[in-house]
């Protein structure tokens, strides 16, 4: 599967997955969440993979957090029970 957030690889046993939204600092949103979320399960049912790693590309920080200019669009489009109800990318 190709990713538009994350980068994937497999070395030695080793799943590596790294967030690459650099101009971002790395921050999730949903779309990297997603990903991610993806990314490790087909590694963890991969009986050749041992051990999943998670790192951030760039040298300012494995990851921002939540990407709060899109949580405060949220804010703005959503109702608070739309925005608490589960969503189907958070599974």
């Amino acid at each position: 599967m190709t990713y538009q957030h994350i980068l994937v690889d497999v070395e030695d046993g080793v799943g590596i997955v790294t967030l690459n939204r650099l101009e971002k600092l790395n921050a999730m949103n949903r779309q990297l969440s997603s990903e991610l979320q993806d990314a490790v399960k087909r590694m963890d049912a991969d009986d050749t993979i041992g051990c999943i790693v998670i790192t951030g590309a760039g040298e300012r920080a494995f990851s921002a957090g939540g990407d709060i200019h899109e949580q405060r669009e949220d804010d703005r489009r959503y109702t608070q029970e739309e925005l608490d109800a589960p969503r189907a990318w958070e599974l």
